[in-house]
């Protein structure tokens, strides 16, 4: 069963509200809700705002339990279609309870043949194949020799 958990990192000073989403064993995840408490107020205990006067603690209250209902409505949808869910997924699911736009993430994709030749170019000259030997040109000239049948795969 999911469940979501409001915590806060410091003990001084104005700190931010981070939510902690757990679903067994396999999923625990964090994210900052974008909400902010001075330390004091928080109440560890029941993880919300305490009554005080000095502050609006039933709108920030109200805020967390929404914030709750929404990531749990999501995770239901998102996880029984197979969607991963991590840090990003909580974070994204937050932006959009506020009515903001996912952050747009691209992937940095290498491949073995670009990882190829970056190290025939720049580490092989110095890659030592034992204690004191450097690379034989031997080896160099196989390393290059294999590089073509590797781009083929």
């Amino acid at each position: 069963m999911a469940n979501v958990n409001y915590y806060i990192k410091k003990n001084k000073g104005i700190s931010s509200i981070y939510a902690r989403l757990t679903h067994g064993y396999n999923i625990d995840v964090s994210s900052r809700t974008n909400l902010s408490v001075p330390a004091e107020f928080w109440d560890t205990k029941n993880k919300k705002v305490r009554k005080v006067l000095k502050i609006d603690y039933d709108f920030i209250n109200k805020k967390l339990e929404e914030i709750k209902y929404s990531v749990l409505d999501t995770f239901n949808k998102d996880f029984t279609q197979g969607r991963k869910i991590d840090k990003n997924w909580l974070s994204d699911t937050i932006l959009f309870f506020y009515g903001h736009e996912p952050k747009s993430r691209t992937a940095h994709t290498l491949f073995f043949t670009d990882f190829c030749k970056w190290w025939m170019k720049e580490k092989a000259p110095t890659h030592k194949s034992s204690r004191y030997k450097l690379l034989s040109e031997v080896n160099k000239k196989y390393y290059k020799k294999i590089y073509p049948n590797i781009r083929g795969i």
